[in-house]
């Protein structure tokens, strides 16, 4: 692990990187305390605003053994161009004022609240890597398991090993060689990488939860445009 975060860049270095006040580096570790995926993926900005065109190599040339005076082939490589999309995962915190200031320590009661959203962001994410489908959830990212979900009869099912089981309680083990030329997290070109926090501070909701009416509360707003 520490060979792969001294080579690549991990969701920490780049958070850093883009966003010096510290913000976004202190919610992209605490994303990766909840969820040690986040620590090995690299994150690499695509060429693209919405999604991330990549150029693979489909087919290998084969040399020839060649005799005495007997000719050669010239050979080439084939390629394909795939267009891999991303999503835009977003969530709200809303707390109220009068319960947040009770304790008298406003921004850590919030957090502490927050912490649970960041959770589910960080599981939301997590289960789109491995298993997301833009064909059943076209808002969201294809992961890993539609790519490899065929023991036969597909170009990807040399990367499947079965191991024999058959019972509806075995699950899969997946080696993903993370890394630049391989398996990478994908943000949109020209944004920033990782989870986007923004404290919207004190506002007034026009229907409250509880009965409706107004009522003043605290709002923060996380964003994470993320692909693979």
């Amino acid at each position: 692990m520490s060979l792969l975060a001294s080579n690549n860049p991990t969701l920490v270095d780049l958070a850093k990187r883009l966003d010096p006040d510290g913000k976004v580096a202190m919610i992209a570790e605490l994303l990766n305390q909840t969820n040690e995926m986040l620590l090995d993926i690299p994150w690499i900005e695509a060429n693209g605003a919405t999604s991330h065109r990549t150029t693979i190599r489909t087919g290998i040339p084969v040399p020839t053994w060649r005799s005495l005076y007997g000719g050669v082939q010239p050979v080439k490589s084939t390629t394909a161009q795939v267009t891999e999309g991303m999503g835009m995962l977003e969530a709200y915190g809303e707390v109220d004022k009068a319960l947040a200031d009770l304790n008298g320590n406003t921004a850590e009661f919030r957090l502490s609240e927050d912490k649970a959203i960041i959770e589910g962001i960080s599981q939301e994410v997590a289960k789109t890597i491995m298993y997301g489908n833009e064909g059943t959830k076209p808002e969201s990212f294809t992961g890993l398991a539609p790519r490899l979900g065929k023991k036969t009869g597909a170009a990807s099912s040399d990367n499947v090993i079965d191991a024999g089981g058959s019972s509806t309680g075995c699950t899969s083990i997946w080696l993903v060689g993370w890394g630049e030329n391989s398996v990478f997290g994908l943000y949109p070109k020209g944004s920033k990488a990782g989870l986007m926090a923004e404290d919207k501070g004190q506002v007034t909701l026009e229907t409250a939860p509880n009965g409706g009416g107004r009522m003043e509360a605290y709002r923060m707003h996380y964003r994470w445009d993320c692909g693979l």
